[in-house]
């Protein structure tokens, strides 16, 4: 069995094996086809997800039956430096993520191909996401000019309007598949969770096998970070290095479930928690929600619902 890892750009593939030895061939299905045949089923290919480059060869390497790995390249940088890498090529590159899939190849979750719905509910949620940072860019970059601030809204209301048809559009997509249009309104009987974080969480739990809740959390980037030494201890703080979309509908959800049904829940946070604080722990609550009414496929029944804080309010 063999270990392969890529740097992956645009035009081309910089491959290192177990030798050592780097080849570089064209990003191409003719390339890549070519060089697949040297392959075996029982090897491992291990690239960053870079943008849509890497997927044609993440494709073919599966249809051919590798064990395939797609990485985040925050992890591979700081990977990088935590072994000491002084200098960066493509080269260099492909040869650091052949040592992270042979040295950390059982922490690493293999990668699989989403179907075409998926794909597209994907693309259509990546696209809002896109979207919605656009406007909100705008709105900081223009908020104290005022003699443009008319000439702007249009714009601002017609990026607000190509969020609303794309979420629109994901919805649409999702209700008509059967299986999970079930999922999707499953979802929705939780307190603060809408139709676009009923959607984003019903893909993600699509695209990776989430066995409980302190995975969710830790890939979401509501787990702590902290830096402990001795007698000192290091003031815990998010660490953030999840999906920030997620982050931003849970946020949304769990200010919105705090003025209606988890109110008593927030209200009991507040108690010995600021505000955010408070928000963030309504948020870890609602992904526990989440992950037990997906788990288990039945509603959300609030009646059944049993909370120490809920009941101390």
């Amino acid at each position: 069995m063999q270990h392969f890892g890529v740097d992956v750009s645009s035009k081309w593939l910089d491959i290192a094996d177990d030798s050592g030895e780097v080849v570089r061939i064209d990003n191409t299905i003719k390339a890549i086809k070519k060089w697949l045949c040297l392959t075996k089923e029982s090897d491992a290919i291990a690239m960053e997800a870079t943008s849509s480059y890497h997927k044609l060869l993440a494709s073919l390497a599966h249809n051919k039956k590798l064990d395939v790995y797609v990485i985040n390249p925050r992890i591979i940088h700081h990977y990088a430096k935590g072994v000491g890498r002084r200098g960066k090529s493509d080269k260099v590159d492909a040869i650091i993520i052949h040592r992270y899939l042979t040295k950390e190849r059982e922490l690493i979750h293999q990668w699989q191909p989403l179907s075409k719905e998926q794909e597209m509910i994907d693309t259509l949620l990546n696209r809002r996401r896109q979207v919605i940072k656009q406007k909100q860019a705008l709105e900081m970059a223009c908020k104290d000019i005022r003699h443009i601030v008319t000439e702007v809204i249009p714009t601002i209301k017609a990026l607000e309007k190509l969020a609303d048809q794309l979420e629109t559009m994901v919805v649409s997509k999702i209700k008509l598949q059967d299986t999970l249009k079930d999922k999707f309104n499953l979802l929705l009987t939780i307190p603060g969770v809408g139709p676009l974080t009923s959607a984003y969480m019903l893909n993600l739990f699509e695209k990776k096998h989430m066995t409980n809740i302190n995975q969710l959390t830790s890939f979401i980037g509501l787990d702590l970070a902290y830096k402990d030494s001795g007698t000192k201890q290091s003031r815990r703080r998010l660490s953030k290095k999840g999906a920030p979309e997620a982050r931003r509908l849970l946020f949304n959800g769990a200010r919105s479930a705090s003025m209606s049904q988890l109110k008593p829940l927030y209200e009991s946070y507040r108690t010995r928690m600021n505000h955010t604080q408070s928000t963030v722990a309504v948020m870890r609550k609602l992904l526990k929600l989440i992950l037990g009414v997906w788990k288990s496929q039945t509603p959300f029944d609030f009646k059944k619902y049993n909370s120490p804080l809920m009941n101390n309010t």
